[in-house]
């Protein structure tokens, strides 16, 4: 590394040092104090609403409660996510953290208060408008929130989708690995699409669970990932046949 420095220091810096160092140097993206800070903020937010939801779970004997088991099978499962430093990855992790919690506590709170359960509607709306909030914030063209490593993802996720009508990448076969392993993650979308479409929110009904198109989904939405990752590795041995 010495001499190959010295070498383009003496050749294209005419000798000087300083500016050949800068030339091969671009030097590492300083990180702002504000991530850094927002970061330690949401991870204590998450630890006291983790804590929160298990005090509130505890104090209104919610184990207990009539109604828990039909909560359980219905509204938990609704809860169950240029390029980004480690420490903004936490961030987003740490931020949506707070938002996934804060949804709980608020939901577990409007259902039992006295006040607000007569907001059914209202209550049951609560993981509707987490998951809308995500994919707003996913899809937003606007240049703001990471538009550039959003967009990369979107782009890459297209990749993988269309396989194998264009050639892949190492970034595009890496996500397919990481989608094929998200395979519950991707139901419970079809469970929030199912549980606000085809059954009755209202009264935590999830009928359709013993539905015939639900349980074929189910099945399908399983398979896609691991279909997509087959097609990319066929596309890739007939390119180096």
């Amino acid at each position: 590394m010495e001499r190959l420095e010295a070498a383009f220091i003496e050749w294209f810096a005419q000798g000087n040092r300083g500016k050949g160092k800068k030339s091969l140097r671009l030097g590492e993206k300083r990180e702002k104090h504000r991530i850094t800070f927002l970061l330690g903020l949401f991870t204590g937010c998450s630890v006291a609403l983790v804590i929160a939801v298990i005090v509130s779970m505890h104090a209104r004997d919610l184990l207990n409660h009539t109604g828990r088991d039909e909560y359980m099978e219905s509204i938990f499962p609704l809860y169950k996510e240029t390029d980004l430093s480690f420490r903004k990855v936490l961030l987003l992790a740490s931020a949506l953290s707070v938002l996934s919690l804060a949804a709980v506590l608020s939901n577990l709170d409007m259902e039992m208060d006295l006040r607000t359960m007569k907001y059914s509607t209202v209550t049951e709306l609560v993981p509707l408008t987490l998951v809308l909030l995500v994919l707003l914030v996913t899809f937003c063209p606007f240049n703001i929130l990471y538009h550039s490593s959003r967009f990369f993802f979107l782009r890459h996720a297209w990749h993988c989708a269309s396989a194998p009508l264009q050639k892949g990448t190492f970034t595009d076969f890496f996500l397919e690995d990481q989608l094929t392993s998200q395979v519950q993650a991707i139901r419970s979308l079809l469970f929030y699409l199912f549980y606000y479409t085809m059954g009755d929110f209202t009264t935590r009904s999830n009928a359709f669970l013993n539905q015939k198109l639900y349980k074929a989904l189910y099945i399908v939405v399983a398979i896609i990932p691991s279909w997509w990752r087959l097609l990319q590795c066929l596309c890739r041995l007939y390119e180096e046949c």
